[in-house]
Order: structure tokens, then sequence, then C-alpha cells
């Protein structure tokens, strides 16, 4: 008895030690992944300041814009980063563009009903606009409440991108497909067409790709209307918009050697040394990659500096 006693007793000491042991590594893991995702964070920090020191020390990039964006990325012997400049001039805004160019967004991203796409342009206009009036195919708060939505729509502008994920009949793909192409900063019906990406250009009314071709051609010095390939100018004079608020997105995914990752998504605006610092941040948080995101294809190109001697 005093032999089964002590086995027994072994027996549970083994396993104590078994998951003092496993409860040691996976904790080490877990210190570990955070110490990476923190070297990743600074990574893309840097990356920030990197982009920051651009806009600040040249003129804006010029026509170095391709589909929309600088692309500013870099390797170090730490990791890689991804870093992605947009224009947010360069964007439709949803607090501003008036029906016809949501419509012609939607359809641009991929939305091939004609249906689909003229219901969703008019709830985002219900969505924003501060009367209770109902668009035709648009939503007020009677439509959301019977979809079980209690809050409704918002009746005032959109204060954040994301709030788009609130307009009835929105779906998670179909939000990720427009979040990279519309922006609350341009304060202005059109957009500049030097600054813009492939949907966005899209969207115009009458767009052709021989027209998308003279304009991604361009420098951005020119008349936007003397390159178009047409004489009838008419279907892009209320678009057509100079760059001029200075107001920049900035994207970056950092990846370490270890496999720390980090996606930090920011927007600024050049003050032009108005106040104490020459720039003023609108927005600084972690951000979640999308399968389809340009950062993802990005990065795989990149790869560390080599540390051997």
């Amino acid at each position: 008895m005093a032999l089964i006693a002590v086995l027994w007793i072994v027996s549970l000491l083994a396993l104590m030690a078994a998951g003092v042991g496993s409860s040691g590594r996976v904790s080490g893991k877990l210190a570990f992944n955070a110490a990476e995702n923190e070297r990743a964070r600074a990574l893309a920090e840097a990356g920030f300041n990197r982009a920051v020191y651009h806009l600040l020390t040249h003129e804006p990039f010029g026509g170095a814009l391709v589909d929309g964006a600088a692309d500013m990325s870099f390797a170090t012997s730490e990791g890689a980063a991804a870093v992605l400049v947009r224009d947010e001039d360069g964007k439709i805004d949803l607090n501003a563009a008036p029906i016809e160019l949501l419509i012609g967004l939607l359809k641009s991203v991929g939305v091939e009903s004609d249906d689909v796409a003229n219901t969703m342009a008019a709830r985002i206009v219900d969505f924003r606009d501060e009367d209770s009036d109902i668009l035709p195919n648009g939503a007020e708060d009677s439509a959301y409440e019977a979809a079980g939505m209690s809050k409704g729509a918002i009746d005032r502008p959109f204060r954040h991108v994301d709030e788009l994920r609130s307009v009835l009949g929105m779906t998670e793909q179909l939000y990720a497909r427009l979040q990279r192409h519309v922006t609350i900063y341009a304060n202005a019906e059109g957009f500049d067409f030097f600054r813009a990406s492939l949907p966005v250009l899209g969207a115009l009314p009458g767009m052709t790709p021989e027209t998308i071709t003279a304009i991604r051609s361009a420098s951005p010095d020119d008349d936007v209307f003397s390159i178009l390939p047409t004489d009838d100018v008419t279907p892009y004079e209320d678009y057509a918009l100079a760059t001029r608020e200075l107001v920049y997105s900035i994207r970056i995914l950092a990846l370490t050697r270890e496999g720390g990752r980090f996606l930090l998504e920011t927007i600024l605006a050049l003050d032009g040394g108005r106040g104490t610092s020459p720039f003023t941040t609108y927005q600084w948080r972690r951000g979640r990659l999308a399968a389809d995101d340009p950062l993802g294809a990005m990065i795989q190109q990149l790869k560390p500096l080599s540390t051997d001697r």
C-alpha cells in the first residue's frame, strides 16, 4: 500500500511538472509573439515617418502616383514594410458625391446588377441626408426598423468611412471593395482625375478605356479637359477637381523576420506650418488585412535585408 501511494504521488508530481512545463512553453510563445508584433508595430511607425518626411520635403508626389497611390515600401534587417500613400482628393467623397457618381463607383468595383447599384447608391444618400424623405430605391428609418436595425439612418454626414457598414444592404464583401476608394475628407462633389484609382475613374458617367488611358498618361500639370479624347467634355466638367486639401491616407503593413505583423492605417493633413506640428493626424489605428488588399501582394515582393557580412 505504501508503494502504491508513493507511485500515485510520483505520478501526480510528474503530471504537475508536465503542466507547468507546458504552461511555460505557451507563456514563452505568447511573450515571443507579443514581442515580434511590437517590433512589427515599430517598423510600421518607421514607414509612417518615412512617408511623412517625403510629403513634407517634396512636392507631394507630383505625377508619381500609380493607380492613385505612391509606393514607399522598404526592407531592413529586422523585416519589411509595404507603405501605400493615397491622396484623399483622388477618392469619392461619401458626403458630397452625387448619386450618379456613387452608382458609377458601385458598378466600377464589381456590382453587376443595375438594380443593386441604384439601390445601394440611393441608400447611401438617404443614410447621410438630414431629411426623412425616401429616394426611389432608398431607405430611411422605417426600412431599417423592418430589417431589425434599430439605429436606422444616421441623417447626418458620415464621420468615418467605416459607417458605410451600417447602410442597409451593405455586405462586408461590398464594403471591402468600396472602402479604399471613398473618403470623407475631399469635401467636393468630384475628385482629382490625376490622383484617382482605376475604379474611381471608372465611376465617371460615360468613361471609356480611351479616356482613362489619356488621363493616366498625362501630366498633373496638363489641363485635364485638353487631354480628353473627345470634343464634348460636358459629362466630366462637374466632376473634375484639382488637388487642394493635401489630405493623405497612409497604410503600412509591416512583417518581421520571425512572423510579427502589424497593419497601421492613418490619415493626415499637411498644415503648411500653421500649427505647432506640420501635419494633423485624423486617424491612427490598427487595421485588418482583407484578402484582396494590395498591401498583401506588395509585402510578398519584399524581403528583409541580409545581415550576413
